[in-house]
């Protein structure tokens, strides 16, 4: 005859795994998924805006209202400057390569006059487009339905394009 506890302890072991199971999935969503990594070259993520928040600011930023499914903002500080990492969710790799060539093609054609500079260049076997204006390297770049836009302090420019390519595959 087995006594009380052994039969709940019986029960407990057997449940274990199922325990286990529901934390880590319990843990899994309760996580962020931001795609915005913690630190770009020497510059580390202060401020993150998503949702709602970030939708307006990309819009405004654009002067209307794109196209986009979700979209991130990483404000970044670093003793010797700054950067922002923007990141518009596309709902396909179509979608964010022609978003990239429509914002290319204006650069090109001078339609933005705050940039300057304006090239293509390869970082890790990626198409990164760099131009220079208000104070800032700002680069942009596709990655899957993603569209990236690093905007930062020319002191800090090179080693955090480099870093963001790397760490956003």
């Amino acid at each position: 005859m087995t006594s009380r506890s052994e039969g709940t302890l019986g029960n407990f072991s057997r449940n274990v795994p199922f325990v286990f199971l529901f934390l880590l999935l319990l843990i899994a969503c309760s996580s962020t998924d931001i795609p915005l990594p913690q630190s770009i070259g020497s510059m580390r993520l202060e401020k993150v805006q998503s949702g709602e928040e970030a939708r307006r600011e990309i819009d405004r930023l654009h002067g209307k209202q794109i196209s986009f499914l979700r979209g991130y903002i990483g404000t970044y500080v670093a003793e010797n400057g700054s950067g922002q990492l923007w990141v518009s969710e596309h709902s396909s790799e179509r979608e964010a390569a022609e978003a990239i060539e429509k914002m290319a093609h204006g650069m090109k054609q001078g339609k933005q006059q705050q940039f300057r500079h304006f090239r293509k260049m390869m970082i890790e076997q990626r198409a990164v487009y760099l131009a220079v204006g208000m104070g800032q390297a700002h680069y942009f770049f596709q990655k899957g339905a993603e569209v990236i836009w690093l905007a930062v302090d020319p002191s800090l420019a090179k080693e955090a394009i480099r870093d963001a390519v790397r760490k956003i595959k």
